[in-house]
């Protein structure tokens, strides 16, 4: 097999995992998603059920897509989290908890962990955080 062909084929296996990444992280398969993630703990003793199991426990980050979401809007090069939140409420996005908190902690994580979004001002008394997006 030529170099040639072993970069082709790790191109195509990074556009597949890409794919089903996205299709994991849409909002209206997260059903699916998440009974696949627990399909194979069959002893109540992985993650997701340690989750179930904490009484008055929240759900987990990103449970909701918000995150896949986001990246899904159409957005200005530079965005706040208000804009965010507005682009979320224009497509019929269901909050689990209150919206604009839910925007900030997700925007929030996705920077600090480099997930598609950066930080470009931090706020300050007259200006909100500005973000903008990153190349994938």
């Amino acid at each position: 097999m030529s170099v040639k062909n072993v970069v082709d084929k790790i191109s195509e296996r990074q556009a597949k995992l890409e794919s089903l990444k996205k299709l994991l992280l849409d909002p209206d398969l997260a059903d699916f998603a998440r009974a696949l993630s627990e399909n194979g703990d069959k002893r109540g003793t992985g993650p997701s059920s340690r989750l179930k199991q904490r009484p008055g426990n929240r759900s987990t980050p990103n449970a909701n897509g918000i995150r896949a979401a986001i990246l899904g809007l159409s957005l200005p090069s530079q965005f706040t989290p208000a804009q965010v939140l507005e682009g979320l409420k224009k497509r019929g996005f269901k909050f689990d908890r209150e919206p604009i908190g839910a925007v900030r902690d997700s925007l929030y994580v996705m920077a600090k962990k480099a997930r598609g979004i950066r930080l470009v001002r931090k706020f300050d008394s007259e200006h909100p955080n500005l973000y903008e997006r990153t190349k994938p």
